[in-house]
């Protein structure tokens, strides 16, 4: 990786949670911060790329979303990619927003 670009797993992960935030309902984690951290140029390079890749990893639904690109990045984002990441940042919410309510004023990593 080059100190001025941002790495595949960065890119992916702000694709996932940018896709999810403009297309899924409901919304498990609404980052509507994410997609300001890729470009469109970047989301439609990985868009493209996952579904032309996906009979490498998933041969039946390649076969089964045939012709339907719409529903097969749909499949890939909430079935491949997005889960983890959107439970992690929704779990983290939620308890910040608990502790905040039980008083704590500042945060920290």
């Amino acid at each position: 990786m080059n100190k001025q670009e941002s790495s595949i797993t960065s890119l992916i992960a702000a694709f996932s949670r940018a896709y999810h935030s403009q297309f899924d309902t409901p919304k498990i984690f609404d980052d509507y911060v994410a997609k300001e951290l890729i470009s469109q140029v970047e989301f439609q390079n990985i868009q493209d790329n996952m579904i032309q890749g996906i009979a490498f990893f998933n041969k039946d639904i390649a076969q089964q979303y045939k012709g339907n690109e719409k529903e097969l990045i749909k499949w890939i984002s909430q079935v491949q990619l997005s889960p983890t990441p959107l439970a992690r940042a929704a779990y983290c919410e939620r308890v910040l927003h608990n502790e905040i309510l039980l008083g704590a004023q500042q945060y920290s990593f």
